[in-house]
């Protein structure tokens, strides 16, 4: 929410601290939720480029991953960058 909110701060700690617990126990669909919050905040504050990143964490450019739901909100990220490599 914070994210959406336009809240970078908050949602930078937050994602962070969300990392942070996720990946000692490989609980990947939790970062995966962290990449996605940190895409719409870098969306939010017009860095279109660390979104781009964010979202290719979820999946690579123009390829829905399988077995990663969240994954399907990077299109909206990354169908619109035009210099995107064709996949």
């Amino acid at each position: 929410m914070a994210a959406a909110q336009g809240d970078a701060e908050t949602s930078a700690a937050l994602t962070e601290q969300i990392v942070r617990w996720a990946m000692p126990g490989g609980t990947y669909g939790a970062r995966s939720f962290a990449c996605h919050a940190r895409a719409l905040a870098a969306l939010g504050s017009g860095d279109f480029e660390t979104a781009y990143q964010h979202a290719c964490t979820l999946s690579p450019p123009r390829t829905v991953a399988p077995y990663v739901p969240i994954a399907m909100w990077g299109t909206m990220i990354w169908s619109r960058r035009p210099s995107a490599p064709a996949g």
